[in-house]
Order: structure tokens, then C-alpha cells, then sequence
């Protein structure tokens, strides 16, 4: 949990920090490449999420200013008409993520301006060097920027309603972690972990991380699909899995061969697309707990808003830089 990213903005009541640099405009862009400054706040965050040994896999951050969740992208590739979405690969979940906050957010689900409280960033207005583009893009983290407030400097005795308002909402965000898919890589005769792997979901362009454990989660709205994990000098694997809405998340297991050995219990695909289930595997045990709880901030971010007072509560919902104040 981070109460606030710009603490010069908190106590200055102001978007900028010190140095008059805008916070949600100073990340690395897709489309614009790195600013020409980066500062200690962000500069902070990145290596927070860069260096971390589990992939982050789910997130928010919160603003004030408007009453909306908004997810990727962000801005455009090339010049675009006013009010068109910029489509990322994972927009179907995105979309998914964001209407899973504000259905339980009455005051954002029913705010006229947004269809169901949701939106795509550059449909509403095209920003660069934003955080949730940063983090989606370079870390594959699924992020939503969530506006938690019209009103950018509320008054302290309006905070127990806007808790309620977004408590349920919290709840069922980072429950949403539980619809995908997630299992392990491992080298098919060491049993150890591999993390430099290409793992490709048919259909999608984005990449699934892999931690240096060999764990790996994407998010996906239920459905069939099928995914190939590669390596050089090493035989590649495609498999086909189906994910539920249920609470509990796909299992799907690589073992990967090298070239020099003989296969093991599972079709390794060189162009016949054929698969079948690889055995359990027991040699290496993992907490997923531990990995889930890692992985995933938004966890942080309830217990955090369950434990701290009401002062924090106010610094995560209000004080964050705004995304809606251009």
C-alpha cells in the first residue's frame, strides 16, 4: 500500500510535487518513450515494481477529481478522433475489472457522464506518462485508475460515506484475481524453474511474466484458449485450457525439454497443435498464498484501508494526484 505517491502535493494541495513536475504524466510511455526527467517519486515506484522477485499482478491507484474507473490505454499511437477508445490487447478483461469496481460503487455506477462508471482512458481524454499504461505495458500488471471523488478536497465528515461507498468495491476488485489462469515453468528433467521463457497466448500480443520462481497468473474473462511457452534450445509446448467464473484460478503446468533429451509425458508442439495433460507435479512445492498475497497490491491496499485510520484513508482516496484535473 502506498497512502500517497506525491506527499509535496499533499501538504502543498496541489497536483505537482516540489518541482512543479505533474506525477501521473512523468512515467515511460508506449507511445512517447522516456521524459526527459524522471523524478524521485516516480523513480521510486519503478524500481519498486521493476525489481520486486513476483510479478505484481493486479493493482489500482486512486484519484480524485471525476467518478469513474478507467483502464488502458491511455493515449494513441497516431492522431485519432476526439472520444475514441486506444484498444489494448486485454480489453475485454480490462473492461471487466473496471465494471467489477464501479457496479458496486452506486454513486460512480450511476454517474451520468460514463456509461456503468467506466471508461476507456483516451476515449475520455488522451494523457502520456500515466502509471496504469506504464505498469500494464512494461510489467503486464492489469491496472485501473479509479476516481473516487467529483469533489477533489472533501470535507473530513463526508469520509465515512465515500468508505462505503467503495469498500464492496475493493472487495470485489481484488477478487477478480481469482478468473485466469496461473501454474509454474520448470526444465523437464532438472525440475528447476524457468523464467526467461516467451509465453504467448494465441490470439493476444501481450506476453505473460514469469517471476524467477517459474510462476506465472494472467487474468482472462472465462473462456477456451491456448497458450505456447518457448525457450531457446528447448522444445516448445502448447497447451489448450478453458477458464470459469468460478473463485479459483486455472491450473496449467510447462514442463519444457531440451533439444538434446528425450520427451516427457506431454505433447511438445512443432506445428500439429496437439496437447494432453502433463502429470501432477511434486517435486518442487509452492505457498500460493504467499505467492498470491506477493503478487498482488490491491491486497495491500483493503487491508491497508481496514487497518489504518481514517487520515490514511483520506490520503489514498483524496490526495493522490488527479488524473481528472487537466
Amino acid at each position: 500500500i502506498v497512502p500517497t505517491m506525491n506527499p509535496d502535493g499533499w501538504e502543498n494541495m496541489k497536483r505537482e510535487n516540489s518541482q512543479g513536475i505533474d506525477l501521473n504524466r512523468s512515467f515511460p510511455d508506449q507511445f512517447r518513450g522516456y521524459p526527459s526527467r524522471i523524478p524521485p517519486e516516480t523513480s521510486a515506484i519503478m524500481n519498486w515494481v521493476s525489481n520486486s522477485s513476483y510479478k505484481f499482478v493486479l493493482s489500482a491507484n486512486f484519484h480524485g477529481g471525476d467518478l469513474v474507473a478507467n483502464y488502458p490505454y491511455d493515449g494513441y499511437r497516431g492522431p485519432s478522433s476526439p472520444g475514441q477508445p486506444s484498444i489494448c490487447p486485454d480489453n475485454d478483461i480490462f473492461k471487466e475489472l473496471a465494471l467489477s469496481y464501479s457496479q458496486f460503487n452506486g454513486p460512480m455506477y450511476n454517474n451520468p457522464d460514463f456509461v456503468q462508471g467506466i471508461t476507456n482512458g483516451a476515449a475520455w481524454y488522451p494523457l502520456y506518462g500515466g502509471m496504469q499504461d506504464w505498469n500494464y505495458v512494461w510489467h503486464s500488471c492489469m491496472e485501473i485508475t479509479i476516481e473516487v471523488s467529483i469533489d477533489k478536497w472533501p470535507p473530513s465528515s463526508v469520509i465515512s460515506t465515500f468508505w462505503n461507498d467503495n469498500r464492496d468495491s475493493l472487495v470485489n476488485y481484488m477478487m477478480k484475481v481469482n478468473v485466469g489462469v496461473k501454474g509454474r515453468v520448470l526444465d523437464s528433467s532438472t525440475m528447476r524453474p524457468l523464467s526467461d521463457v516467451s509465453l504467448v497466448l494465441h490470439g493476444n500480443a501481450k506476453l505473460t511474466k514469469i517471476s524467477t520462481d517459474g510462476m506465472f497468473f494472467r487474468l482472462l474473462v472465462p473462456g477456451s484458449y491456448s497458450m505456447t511457452a518457448s525457450r531457446p534450445n528447448y522444445v516448445n509446448v502448447t497447451k489448450h485450457f478453458t477458464v470459469t467464473s468460478n473463485s479459483s484460478m486455472t491450473e496449467l503446468d510447462f514442463l519444457l525439454r531440451r533439444n538434446d533429451l528425450p520427451a516427457v509425458n506431454q505433447t511438445e508442439v512443432s506445428g500439429d497443435n496437439q496437447t494432453r495433460n502433463i502429470p501432477n507435479l511434486e517435486v518442487l512445492v509452492y505457498d500460493g498464498k504467499n505467492h498470491l498475497s506477493s503478487a498482488i497490491v490491491i491486497l495491500y491496499i483493503v487491508v491497508g484501508l481496514l487497518s489504518v485510520s481514517l487520515v490514511i484513508v483520506v490520503s489514498i482516496f483524496f490526495r493522490f494526484s488527479s488524473r481528472a484535473n487537466l
